[in-house]
């Protein structure tokens, strides 16, 4: 706690006067990441010429955004099953996330540019969870072949491509 008051800048006093706690100070940091992401994840849900590009763009932005909030998603995602409110923002960000992309999954299906195939809930849980992981051990540093939240994203670009339209997408990592 220490740390965090002379990082801040403030007093004991003045941080317990906005804040219960550390975990506290996290949950506000991440409501306004989860914003941040759902924003720039968007891409892909609003359609357009080409959804393959925008499923990799929105994966490139969300890898963006888990670069740029780095401390705060490591953070809660070390922390989230042991703390009630991270649990509670966590799993409803996550749920956000996943009804949206069943909800992209669908749409493509329908227009015909994606086949069916396993339930789309299932499906974008999966990818969701599986995206969340993949980011976190990138940001880490843990695994060679996960140098970077953005060469994560290229890989992950793979995975969804495949699992949504039944092929690997065209792009590579430069």
């Amino acid at each position: 706690m220490h740390r965090i008051l002379e990082v801040a800048s403030v007093s004991r006093a003045s941080f317990y006067f906005y804040f219960q706690s550390k975990e506290a100070v996290v949950a506000a940091l991440l409501a306004r990441v989860v914003d941040e992401h759902f924003t720039a994840v968007h891409t892909w849900l609003t359609g357009g010429d080409d959804p393959r590009a925008g499923l990799h763009e929105s994966l490139l932005a969300g890898a963006r955004v888990w670069s740029r909030h780095r401390a705060v998603l490591k953070a809660v995602a070390e922390r989230w099953h042991g703390t009630p409110e991270l649990q509670d923002m966590w799993r409803e960000a996550m749920q956000r996330l996943i009804v949206a992309l069943q909800r992209g999954i669908d749409q493509q299906r329908k227009a015909g540019l994606a086949p069916p195939g396993r339930d789309s809930r299932e499906l974008a849980a999966a990818l969701i969870w599986g995206g969340e992981r993949t980011f976190y051990i990138s940001s880490l540093g843990l695994d060679p072949g996960l140098p970077s939240e953005h060469a994560a994203a290229e890989i992950l670009y793979d995975i969804w491509s495949a699992a949504i339209y039944g092929r690997l997408g065209t792009t590579t990592e430069a």
